[in-house]
């Protein structure tokens, strides 16, 4: 959700560079999952839970916990030019829409409520070398969706979230290591210091 979180997107400020470092950022992100994939083991409850599925689900919960704390402060905040809460709402919208279409409807659904985590996390989440023992354990997607949204009344969701369960768009940019995309091949960074939030 690189620009929408970003002043200078607001102020149409964003220079080439910093879409170069927002892109190498998200591909980092991404190298780090598939690192962190190919040597452990993610577990809830004690059952095997998909690495990529689970960070998908974070974000669903930090956008909405974005949008939802903009919305009851937005009132006593100097509004930027251009960034109006309607404004930086639709943004986040389109975003997950466009970027994580099988989770909007859950998405949609947390904004709501009125109280949910900020940043999803649970104390039964547990990490395990990867092993010859339990390399072959069945990852459980059905578990970990409705452990993380029925206690919020989200069971029903799954069926209207546009279509099966996809890898996001930080799997395509990579093949075992190499980065596919030009920009970031360049290795361009940002000259500039960003202004921040």
């Amino acid at each position: 959700m690189r620009y929408t979180l970003n002043r200078q997107h607001y102020l149409d400020e964003m220079s080439v560079d910093d879409d170069y470092e927002d892109t190498a950022a998200r591909l980092a992100y991404l190298l780090l999952l598939k690192k962190l994939r190919a040597k452990l083991v993610f577990k809830l409850h004690g059952r095997r839970i998909p690495l990529h599925a689970l960070a998908d689900r974070f974000f669903i919960f930090f956008a909405a916990g974005v949008v939802k704390t903009k919305e009851k402060i937005h009132a006593d905040v100097r509004e930027l030019s251009g960034c109006s809460y309607e404004h930086f709402k639709a943004e986040v919208d389109n975003f997950v829409r466009s970027q994580f279409d099988w989770l909007y409807a859950r998405y949609r659904s947390l904004l709501t409520l009125d109280k949910f985590p900020f940043m999803w996390s649970d104390g039964n989440l547990s990490v395990e070398p990867l092993t010859d023992e339990n390399k072959d354990e069945e990852e459980s997607l059905t578990y970990l969706d409705d452990y993380m949204f029925s206690r919020y009344g989200l069971v029903d969701v799954a069926g209207d979230d546009g279509g099966e369960e996809k890898p996001n768009d930080f799997e395509h940019g990579v093949q075992d290591g190499e980065c596919n995309d030009e920009k970031v091949k360049k290795g361009a960074t940002s000259k500039h210091r960003r202004k921040g939030m």
